[in-house]
Order: C-alpha cells, then sequence, then structure tokens
C-alpha cells in the first residue's frame, strides 16, 4: 500500500512529538559550541604594505637595458617569496630580540619558523604593492612582527642593491681594463704600420663600398628576385671589389683589419666608461627599491575565533541535527499516532480515545513540573484502582471520553442487538482491565444493567481495582461448583471489600454494575474457556444484563481472547498509542479474523495530558472544562489525599 503524503499538519505532528530530542541535540550542539568558542584563544592580525620599484640589473646595465620591463611581474611574485625567505625572517627575529648574533642554530631554526609561521604574504593585484599579514595571540606582537618584518625586508633589499651594483662595478672595471689594454695594442701596431708600408688605405675604401653593397643587395632581395636587372648589377659589383680585395697586398689588407678594430674597441671604451660611471654612481647612492607604505596599528579585535558566528552556527547546526535525527527516529518507528493511520492500517474505526488517568497524589506528593516527569510514572501505575473513574470528578476529561466512547459503542453495536462485548489488547500492559472496567462503570451509570466477567485467567486483576475478593468466580462457574449468581459481586461487596462510600455514591447508578471476577487460576485455562460451559454461561447471562464485558488475556501470547471472541457479539481491540509496532497490530488482527471474530473498533489508550493524534490534534487538558471543572478535580484530589 503506498505510503500517503505529508502535509503540514504533519510535520507539526512530528516536530512537536520529537520536541524533546530536537530541543535536547540542539541545546548539545549549542553549549558545545559555545564552550568551545570560549575555549579558544581568540588571535589578532596586523597589516602593513610595501611597495617595490623596478631596479636596475647587471644584464640591464651591460646590455643597454634590453627587455627591462620583461618579467616585472614575475619578479614581484619572487619578492613575496623573499619576504618570508631565512634571510629576511633571521633579521626580523634578531630585530625583535628574539634571538641574539650568536644564538645556537635550533634556537634560530625555531625563531624562524615561527616567524614564518606567523606571516602571510601576498601581492595586490596589478600593482607593485606588497602586503605583510602578521597573525599573534598578542595584538602588541602581531603589530610588531608585521612592522619589523617590513623593515628586515627593506635593508636586506638595499643590501642586496648595493651588493649587485659593486658586482657590477668590479665586472665594467675588470672589461674596461681589458678593452684599455687592447685599444692601446691595436693603436700601436696601426701607427708602425702606416710608418713602415707603403700602404694607401684603398683597402679600407673598397671595404667600406663593400658594406655599403651588402646593405643596398639586403634591401633589394626584400622588394625583388635575383633576376631582377638591379640585383644583378649589384652582385656583379660585389663580386668585381672582392676580386680588388684580393689584388690588394698584404699590407693594404692589414691596415684595414686594425683600422676596424681600434674603431670597434673605441666603441666599446666608451660604452663601458659610461656604464662605470653609472654603476659607482647606483653603489655609492642609499635610494631603497623598497618602502612601506603605512605601518600596522595594533589591532583592536580578534579576527578569530569569530564567536557570534560560531555560536550561530552551532544553533543552526544543531537545529539541523536535532530535525534530521526527530524525523529519522520517526522514519524507523513502526508504532502509530494518527488516528487516520491506524484506520487506514486496519481498516477500523477508532471508537475512542481514552487518556492518561493519574491517580490522586499521595500525601506528601509534590505536583510536577518538569518536562520529563509529565509522563506516567511507575509509582502511579503500581495502584491500578487510583485510575478508576470513580474517583474523578463527574465532568472530568477521562468520564468524558468514557461518555463519548459509550455513545459510539451504543450506536454501533447495543441498538442493533449485540450486547457481549470483549475487549482485550495485543500484548499485556495497554491497560484493558482497567479500561473495561471504566467502560463497565460508565454504561452502568447510564442505567444498563452491565456485568464484567474476568476473563483472565492466567494473571487476574479486575477483582483488585474493586477490592473484591477472587473467588469464587469464572473459573468456579464453568467448572459448575458454583452458580454464576453466586459468585457475582454487586455494589455492595464493594462496600464490605473496603471501597469508599463517598467514591460510591458519587458516582450515581453503580447498583447497576456487577462484576464475575476470576476465580482461582486452572491448570489449563484455554481448555477451560474453549469447553461449552462458556456458551452455556453467556446464554444464561443474556437475558439478566443489557451489557456484558469480557476482561480477557492478550491476543497474542495466548489463545484466551480468541477463543472468547467466538461467543462475543464484537470485540473492541485497544491500543496503547507508541506502544505497539504496527506489524503487532496486524498480526492482532489477522488471529482474530482467523478465528472469524467480530471485530467493531479500536479503542486507543494511555494518552499523556496533552496529546497530538494526526493532522486533528485532540488536547486533553483539565483547563479546558473550564474553573468549576477543574476547581471540582482540585477538591477530589484533597479529598483522596
Amino acid at each position: 500500500m503506498a505510503e500517503p503524503e505529508l502535509n503540514l499538519g504533519d510535520y507539526y505532528f512530528i516536530l512537536r512529538k520529537r520536541r524533546w530530542i530536537i530541543l535536547l541535540i540542539f541545546l548539545s550542539t549549542f553549549i558545545s559550541t559555545w564552550w568551545w568558542s570560549n575555549r579558544q584563544i581568540p588571535v589578532y592580525e596586523a597589516m602593513t604594505s610595501v611597495k617595490v620599484t623596478q631596479k636596475a640589473t647587471i644584464s640591464g646595465l651591460a646590455l643597454n637595458d634590453m627587455m627591462m620591463q620583461s618579467g616585472w611581474v614575475d619578479e614581484l611574485e619572487t619578492q613575496t617569496k623573499v619576504i618570508t625567505s631565512w634571510p629576511v625572517m633571521e633579521r626580523a627575529a634578531m630585530l625583535m630580540g628574539i634571538v641574539r648574533p650568536g644564538a645556537t642554530a635550533e634556537a634560530l631554526a625555531e625563531a624562524v619558523g615561527e616567524m614564518q609561521g606567523a606571516v602571510r604574504v601576498f601581492r595586490i593585484e596589478k600593482t607593485n604593492i606588497i602586503q605583510l599579514i602578521a597573525s599573534h595571540t598578542d595584538p602588541q606582537k602581531a603589530a610588531a612582527i608585521a612592522n619589523d618584518v617590513a623593515k628586515a625586508y627593506i635593508q636586506h633589499n638595499l643590501e642586496e642593491k648595493r651588493r649587485e651594483s659593486s658586482a657590477l662595478r668590479q665586472f665594467l672595471e675588470q672589461q674596461l681594463q681589458e678593452i684599455s689594454t687592447r685599444l692601446k695594442q691595436n693603436e700601436e701596431a696601426l701607427r708602425n704600420l702606416r710608418a713602415n708600408s707603403q700602404a694607401t688605405g684603398t683597402g679600407l675604401a673598397l671595404e667600406a663600398e663593400l658594406t655599403a653593397l651588402d646593405t643596398q643587395l639586403a634591401a633589394l632581395l626584400r622588394q625583388y628576385t635575383e633576376s631582377h636587372p638591379n640585383v644583378i648589377r649589384v652582385r656583379e659589383r660585389i663580386a668585381e671589389i672582392n676580386d680588388q680585395i684580393k689584388g690588394l697586398p698584404s699590407s693594404e689588407l692589414e691596415l684595414a683589419r686594425l683600422t676596424r678594430d681600434v674603431e670597434l674597441d673605441n666603441g666599446q671604451y666608451r660604452n663601458l666608461t659610461d656604464k662605470l660611471s653609472s654603476a659607482r654612481i647606483s653603489e655609492a647612492e642609499k635610494i631603497e627599491d623598497v618602502i612601506q607604505l603605512e605601518p600596522a596599528t595594533v589591532p583592536e579585535k580578534p579576527v578569530r575565533p569569530n564567536r557570534p558566528m560560531v555560536r550561530l552556527s552551532g544553533a543552526l547546526v544543531g537545529v539541523l541535527l536535532g530535525l534530521v535525527l526527530a524525523f529519522s527516529i520517526e522514519h524507523f518507528d513502526t508504532s502509530l499516532f494518527a488516528i487516520e493511520d491506524i484506520e487506514r492500517l486496519l481498516n477500523l474505526p477508532v471508537l475512542g480515545v481514552i487518556p492518561y488517568i493519574r491517580g490522586p497524589k499521595q500525601p506528601g506528593e509534590k505536583k510536577s513540573t518538569s518536562w520529563w516527569k509529565r509522563r506516567p510514572s511507575a509509582k502511579h501505575e503500581a495502584d491500578a484502582s487510583d485510575q478508576l473513574i470513580l474517583r474523578l470528578p463527574l465532568k472530568s476529561p477521562v468520564v468524558e471520553a468514557y461518555r463519548a466512547l459509550r455513545t459510539n459503542l451504543q450506536s454501533q453495536e447495543l441498538d442493533r442487538g449485540g450486547k457481549v462485548l470483549l475487549l482485550s489488547s495485543s500484548i499485556p500492559g495497554e491497560g484493558k482491565t482497567i479500561t473495561t472496567a471504566n467502560l463497565a462503570i460508565i454504561f452502568a451509570q447510564a442505567g444498563k444493567r452491565t456485568l464484567i466477567i474476568g476473563a483472565d485467567l492466567r494473571k487476574p486483576t479486575l477483582h483488585k481495582l474493586f477490592n473484591l475478593p477472587k473467588e469464587p468466580g469464572l473459573t468456579d462457574v464453568l467448572l459448575g461448583t458454583v452458580k454464576a449468581e453466586q459468585a457475582t459481586k454487586n455494589i455492595v461487596d464493594m462496600l464490605l471489600g473496603g471501597a469508599g462510600w463517598d467514591q460510591i455514591t458519587k458516582m450515581p447508578g453503580l447498583d447497576n454494575l456487577h462484576i464475575l471476577p476470576s476465580g482461582n487460576p486452572p491448570l489449563n485455562p484455554s481448555e477451560l474457556l474453549a469447553a461449552p460451559a462458556l456458551g452455556r454461561l453467556i446464554a444464561e447471562l443474556r437475558p439478566k444484563y443489557d451489557v456484558i464485558i469480557f476482561d480477557s488475556p492478550p491476543i497474542l501470547p495466548v489463545t484466551d481472547a480468541a477463543l472468547i471472541s467466538a461467543h462475543a457479539d464484537g470485540v473492541l481491540l485497544l491500543y496503547q498509542v507508541g506502544r505497539v509496532a504496527r506489524r503487532v497490530l496486524l498480526r492482532t488482527k489477522a488471529q482474530l479474523e482467523a478465528v472469524q471474530a467480530k471485530l467493531r473498533g479500536v479503542i486507543l489508550n494511555h494518552l499523556a495530558a496533552e496529546v497530538e493524534l494526526g493532522t486533528e490534534y485532540y488536547y486533553y487538558q483539565y483547563k479546558y472544562y473550564g474553573k468549576k471543572e477543574e476547581a471540582e478535580r482540585k477538591q477530589a484530589e484533597a479529598t483522596s489525599s
């Protein structure tokens, strides 16, 4: 059978039913989160930023500043790593006084590791600004770490700049010395050649023309092909000049070579001289490539833990976990609480809803306001006679519930000639005996001659409710040792048994109530109930009473109830809400149907003082009946105590 869809009322019912689970999980999670957040040591963060400017490098000065801009972004990323490097952190640790010069390697490593763990560095996108964030449990130290790391980085950068400038100067001086020596040698050789030879410089002119023609040829080839007349003419002229150069004397060729070397050396010498001057200026200047834009200030508030957010998250998680657990328990809970679920499962009507009957307060007992004590307690369940409606005000909600049940049975069963009823339950402990007794009392109050038959021959308790002797009873009648009239008890027997006169007289119509107790438990209850004597007894009693109600053992453990059901005009199944699983109810119904019992409906029993049943909610609260009924109830409790 398909599961019905849940509506808002069903969800509200589940939440109300499992509210203590949700509240417990919520409080546990929230208190744990609150305790954890209070135990966390607050962490403060201080922030500063430094600006890094582009600086000249050895390659930039030596190669005419070629590609100075390439890789600048990568250089900034590199500087973020330099800030957290060992040399910078070591210097910062010394500035803060964490370590002293000459400290051991272990102490130095510990200090550097602590500094590196406290500092985070990142570059602000599309800028040359690097941000430093220092974390510490002491706000003063957080600001000091940020400022000292920035200061250490600036000092480290300045020292690196001077070291590079010094290395550049030394390199340029060495190169300049080599060029100067080579230039002097070439100039001396050129002078000697001109003084001792007849060279006229023709080779120089031819080489100059050859160089010009090569340049012209390269330009023509970018526009024309090899077969173009201009290209052919230039190539012919180049060939002629090469032939002329080959025919020149060696002195002319040597003069041309020495002249070229002198000119080249002069150019390099002038260039290196300019670079050396720049390097000396860079080495001498104290302009910093890194500046601190804004110093770190002492933070006023910690960044973590964010206690309000942690506590809010704990509250939300607690509610979520409580809801998940509540709905999970509800999903796996096979008991039934909603009237429509019970009727749908058993295909039987719910004839009545009986609230839990709390007996009168005992002397010295205080009213419990704690939620965990509002459920039925063993102390009040121990004395079952306290749950008889004889001890309740006539207009109490419990009595009204039994009147409603009587009305339903009157219209469904008694008005159609049925007068023998069997009231039983699936398992022990669902309150069938007290429900049978109260139902009989309410019928007697309406003027119906009513007989209760204690058919629970295994663990009889009916006689205890009315302070009656157990024997003679049903067992003796079925065995033929006594007649039914001799074993049946009435109001006089109840008074002699110790029932209070005020309780008997308060409930009119009890003279219509008769009780046939169980008698001594026989050795074979099932065989005794299966004998024809039970049918003869019922036939004998039918003309004498308007209503006959059997109090039997539970249905599933023994077969007694099934045997009695064959003689009953109607069987009433008592169900204690939340106690029995649905598969147990189905098995109970199947067992009764197997013996062709006439199942008339279900009675819901033992509800708490305020119980919701499905999408319609039934509130059993004394205040519903007004101040007068509440006063009557309190007066009855005071009288009983």
